[in-house]
């Protein structure tokens, strides 16, 4: 009979489990743990790399992180956008005082051509006429011809007694002007010029409006006087196109809008838009008014910082991502730093107690070496002999008491610094060059006597 306990349980048949499926004859059983312990190895091995992983810390630090970063990112752009802004109208404003000058100067250059016009009618009335015999309007012709010789835009030149328009220069096509009176004229924008000239007694410059027979041209006028008294008007029109076309302004600038508007608002040329958003306003002084040439960039202004602000702002978007960076792996490499840092505090303490012992023991030897030097220098000064320490080349580094009193020296600082054969007799002296400079090393000290030498020259046996 067998020992072995009776099992009351069923056998279990491998290829017909009870709760499973049954497999079929020669098949292998399946092990359904395998994927289980393949996940649980990796999950060992991410332990042993990051043996402290702190998510939450990692989380934490990133939004505190984004929390801080953002307000200063958001404030930065917004400066950064002021700044190109300002950028902009500085270099908006650079072009635009450049075509403003360049419109002045054109400007007051025809404008000056009226004040020669006056001058020579004035000229005319004081009798010195250049050619007497020669009719008025021939001279006029004569002298307004040579005027705009080389000047584009000058529609006409006038000479207008009694404000009675009866000279004008070229008088082709313009024949109807001839006896106009310009104080009743059917455009209302030259009677206020004329009036405005008479009144002032200055240049007098104004806009034509539609509706005026020379519309969208520039009219000036200036009084002449005879004596006190008004004698007429001289006065010239002049087409604007001639003129902004040389300051640059008649085809617009590269990257540029602009438009010119008078001392009362009406735009002259270019589109009003230009008015209404916020642009750099050149002013342009005339002599009873203004002008304003405003520009900006063609687009707007946000469209002409878009690239460059969109480029800082990327900029500093990934700066924040690599803070965030930085932090997580700062947070996520805490402990391990620390650990660090106590090791190598710990080794720090060991190399400090060693550096502390071996410190005393310097003391120590520091110590010893000051006794051995006092006693040293104790035995020398107490010696009933005379004792002298030189170097290689003989001269003198110390003596003792007893060799100061033997050479009648009041001091040994009066010994130190001469050479050791200078206290020997001169008749000892080469003897003592060849034994004491040239000594025999190796052998026992020996005794050799000479005639040595006092302070007063007195000698003795030494």
């Amino acid at each position: 009979m067998s020992n072995r306990p009776i099992d009351d349980r069923l056998p279990v048949d491998d290829a017909h489990p009870p709760n499973g499926p049954r497999r079929r004859d020669g098949e292998h059983p399946v092990d359904d743990a395998q994927p289980h312990r393949r996940l649980a190895a990796v999950r060992g091995r991410l332990r042993r790399l990051c043996p402290r992983l702190p998510g939450k810390r990692v989380l934490v630090g990133v939004l505190v992180t984004l929390l801080v970063l953002l307000p200063f990112y958001l404030q930065l752009s917004l400066r950064a956008q002021e700044w190109l802004l300002g950028e902009a109208r500085v270099e908006v404003a650079t072009k635009l005082g450049s075509h403003g000058n360049a419109l002045a100067s054109a400007l007051y250059r025809r404008l000056g051509l009226l004040q020669s016009l006056r001058a020579y009618v004035r000229s005319e009335l004081e009798g010195a006429a250049s050619e007497p015999g020669t009719p008025f309007d021939v001279r006029f012709d004569s002298f307004a011809s040579g005027l705009s010789v080389g000047t584009t835009g000058v529609t006409y030149f006038s000479v207008a007694p009694g404000a009675r328009q009866r000279y004008v220069y070229p008088l082709v096509a313009n024949e109807d002007l001839v006896e106009a009176d310009l104080l009743n004229d059917p455009c209302p924008d030259l009677r206020a010029n004329v009036r405005r000239a008479i009144t002032t007694q200055e240049m007098a410059v104004g806009w034509l409006r539609e509706g005026c027979r020379d519309s969208q041209r520039l009219s000036a006028h200036l009084a002449v006087l005879d004596g006190e008294a008004l004698w007429g008007l001289v006065g010239m029109v002049l087409d604007v196109s001639p003129i902004l076309y040389e300051a640059g302004i008649q085809a617009q600038p590269s990257g540029l809008d602009l438009a010119l508007r008078d001392h009362t608002g009406m735009v002259l040329v270019g589109p009003s838009y230009v008015f209404q958003s916020e642009p750099v306003i050149h002013r342009i002084e005339l002599p009873d008014g203004y002008w304003e040439l405003a520009g900006l960039p063609t687009g707007g202004w946000s469209a002409s910082i878009h690239g460059t602000l969109q480029a800082l702002q990327a900029a500093g978007l990934a700066i924040i991502a690599l803070a965030v960076g930085l932090v997580g792996v700062i947070v996520t490499r805490q402990e391990y730093l620390a650990q660090m840092v106590r090791d190598r505090t710990a080794e720090l303490v060991t190399v400090n107690r060693e550096l502390q012992i071996e410190l005393v023991e310097r003391q120590r030897a520091e110590m010893a070496l000051r006794e051995s030097e006092e006693l040293y220098k104790t035995l020398v000064e107490t010696s009933p002999d005379s004792v002298v320490t030189t170097d290689l080349d003989g001269l003198i580094l110390s003596v003792s008491r007893r060799t100061v009193e033997w050479h009648g020296h009041d001091d040994a600082d009066e010994l130190v610094g001469l050479n050791v054969v200078d206290l020997v007799a001169p008749g000892d002296r080469a003897r003592a060059r060849n034994q004491l400079l040239h000594p025999v090393g190796g052998g026992p000290p020996i005794t050799i006597e000479y005639t040595l030498l006092r302070r007063d020259s007195t000698t003795f046996v030494g």
